[in-house]
């Protein structure tokens, strides 16, 4: 699972289905679903919606994601 998936969630955390959070951050379900289960790392954008409106801490998320960038 990627660190973005993870944290949306961690997010989520059972209370929202992942249709009820599609609707709330304006991603596709299928998008959501494969950012949530890591099968694809969500475009900047995207990063934005999760982070504002699923409350992820974007400085912890930023600092993991920067584990991907090369050196």
């Amino acid at each position: 699972m990627s660190s973005a998936g993870e944290y949306a969630l961690a997010a989520r955390s059972w209370i929202l289905t992942q249709e009820a959070a599609s609707v709330m951050t304006g991603i596709s379900v299928t998008t959501y679903q494969k950012i949530e289960n890591g099968h694809r790392m969500p475009r900047l954008e995207n990063v934005v919606k999760l982070v504002d409106r699923l409350s992820i801490d974007s400085r912890a998320l930023f600092l993991e994601l920067g584990d991907f960038l090369p050196d």
